[in-house]
């Protein structure tokens, strides 16, 4: 079911929970994540920052993740959300 709803564009935004790492403040007030452990990851109706909030890159995988290739697969299938 919620495949379905990713597909028809009513569920478009993320929930991501993660545990701080390091984290760097911009000039412009923005907090930049330099490092987190991700803890779970949850399609939702309305995220907390909406569309504001985008992931600019990931500079570290763990070799550890299980069912990374089905992960891929599943992923893969999803439509991709606008950058902001």
């Amino acid at each position: 079911e919620t495949l379905e709803l990713v597909r028809d564009g009513v569920l478009d935004q993320l929930s991501i929970g993660f545990r701080e790492g390091q984290n760097r403040r911009l000039k412009d007030g923005t907090i930049e994540r330099v490092s987190a452990e991700l803890r779970e990851v949850s399609v939702v109706l309305q995220g907390a920052y909406g569309e504001l909030a985008t992931v600019s890159g990931v500079r570290a995988v763990s070799e550890a993740m299980t069912n990374l290739d089905a992960a891929r697969q599943i992923l893969a299938g999803l439509p991709t959300l606008p950058v902001v």
